[in-house]
């Protein structure tokens, strides 16, 4: 708080020199993600966490691209930045779901004359700038809503967003000028006396950024911090030092203290002049409401009343008309009714323009229930272009569906042919198992043949493999199963075989000879 009032004070002593491109800050609630506003619509806690979380939002933030104006342009992507007031620099929701906002007025035209605005009383209120889809029942969706930034108002869509006003720019308090330049000379004449880093640092944390007295404060603490280590350390020890350090620490924390309790004070005070305000405005309101009622009721009565008194005086005026025919045979009677007619004539005038005033403000009135359904309308018809645009989408997704089962309708014939198709190759792989099946079965006997033996009942298939059929071969021959009388084919390959055995020399007789050759 004493920084924020030193700044301010700052400003005002070189404002004369150079103007502050910005003369003043807006802090405080923009939205309620719990409640519908005043336009019948719902921006809740997802819209604002979706944003916050979006790339896009965070871009736009960096480079202070949410610029707002003084009421909302008619276009949301409005770029007549000649026109804008403010920027926003901080944006947050807290834990009750309320959104906060900060927002430096800039020193645009339009900037000063809201700081105009605001000297003299004004409090200006903030509202939000978008565009999205709306529900029925008034719900933005958060998917669909695009933020462009904040806009000052009058009439905020929230009634409690009005957000608080601190200026900025220059000043012409002289008090805080002497103030903050006796401020400065304590500064300049105590600074070399002071050897603790953490009593500047306390000062420093008072004076504003870039401020000449901030640059002296941080030349100090670099001095110390590059003095040599064992005069640090004996200047550390010095009781004196240190009890003038201790000094100056509280000096600081003291003042820092009673300005933020001032500034507590201040605000407490405010406060409770706001809540009360505010307790008067709802009182206010009630009684508005309760006298507008009346008014209604009075003003109907008075109508009703005024057709009376207008017949009345319709038929009194045929009465005078007749008196007056009377007077001509009477000119006493008729001299008195005349004065008589003249009277009530004067009290029928002076009625009828009462009349004519009551009249008049009921044709007011008319005239504002005729603004108030224009608005109305005005929602209806956003409402029936919203429902317009939605039938268009669900025309397009029927067009999309149509096509959708078009092309289910092609695969199912596809899938059909592909099912003639496997029909007529699931023939083909079983003719072609058949054929090597039988080819499995002629290469079986054949290799029985060539061992000499024969065996019949093999269970030969299609998928059964060369090894697996010499297995099948060799496991069922042996000794016993020769046969007596070799078929012809294995005659001549035992006599090759004969001739080739005797040739070596290692079987004695044909007999032996037989048995190695089955068993092999």
């Amino acid at each position: 708080m004493a920084k924020e009032k030193i700044t301010q004070i700052k400003a005002a002593d070189t404002s004369e020199s150079k103007p502050a491109s910005v003369i003043g800050r807006f802090e405080g609630k923009c939205c309620d993600a719990n409640v519908f506003n005043n336009n019948d619509m719902h921006l809740g806690p997802q819209v604002f966490k979706k944003l916050f979380a979006s790339d896009e939002y965070k871009r736009a933030m960096q480079n202070r691209h949410y610029i707002g104006f003084l009421g909302h342009p008619a276009d949301s992507d409005c770029q007549e930045f000649e026109h804008a007031c403010i920027v926003m620099t901080d944006c947050k929701m807290d834990s009750n779901n309320e959104v906060f906002g900060t927002f430096d007025l800039v020193d645009t035209p339009v900037g000063r004359v809201v700081k105009a605005f605001t000297d003299v009383g004004v409090k200006f209120g903030i509202s939000i700038r978008g565009v999205g889809d709306v529900d029925n029942n008034g719900e933005v969706d958060p998917d669909q809503f695009i933020f462009r930034g904040f806009d000052l108002v009058t009439f905020p869509a929230y009634d409690d967003c009005i957000p608080e006003f601190k200026e900025i720019a220059a000043s012409t308090d002289t008090a805080k000028q002497a103030k903050y330049k006796k401020i400065c000379a304590s500064i300049d004449a105590n600074l070399k006396d002071i050897t603790s880093c953490e009593a500047l640092e306390v000062i420093k944390e008072q004076l504003p950024d870039g401020s000449d007295e901030f640059n002296k404060v941080e030349e100090r603490i670099a001095e110390l911090t590059t003095e040599p280590l064992d005069e640090v350390a004996e200047l550390v020890c010095d009781p004196a030092v240190e009890a003038e350090v201790a000094a100056q620490k509280l000096e600081a924390m003291t003042q820092l203290y009673l300005a933020a309790m001032d500034r507590v004070r201040n605000l407490e005070s405010e406060l409770a002049t706001c809540q009360v305000a505010k307790n008067d405005l709802v009182i206010e309101c009630s009684s508005l409401k309760q006298h507008q009622t009346n008014l209604e009721r009075i003003t109907a009565n008075q109508i009703a009343t005024s057709r009376n008194m207008v017949k009345s005086a319709n038929s009194k005026l045929a009465d005078v008309r007749a008196s007056l025919a009377t007077a001509r045979q009477n000119a006493r009677t008729a001299d008195e009714k005349c004065q008589n007619a003249i009277v009530a004539k004067t009290e029928l005038e002076k009625k009828l323009q009462a009349l004519t005033e009551k009249r008049r403000g009921d044709l007011e009135g008319i005239k504002a229930a005729e603004d108030l359904n224009l608005k109305y309308q005005h929602k209806i018809e956003s409402s029936s272009r919203a429902i317009s645009q939605k039938d268009s989408e669900i025309e397009k997704l029927k067009k999309q569906l149509d096509e959708t089962v078009t092309a289910s309708q092609q695969l199912k014939i596809n899938a059909s042919n592909l099912d003639d198709t496997n029909k007529e190759l699931l023939s083909r792989v079983e003719a072609a198992e058949e054929m090597v099946s039988n080819y499995q079965q002629a290469y079986a006997n054949l290799y029985a043949n060539a061992l000499g033996v024969y065996l019949t009942g093999l269970p030969v298939t299609a998928s059964t493999s060369v090894d697996e059929l010499k297995q099948m071969i060799q496991a069922g021959t042996s000794t016993a199963n020769i046969p007596a009388k070799p078929s012809y084919y294995t005659e001549g390959i035992e006599e090759e075989e004969d001739e080739y055995i005797q040739g070596e020399g290692d079987f004695d007789d044909d007999t032996q000879y037989s048995a190695d050759l089955v068993t092999l």
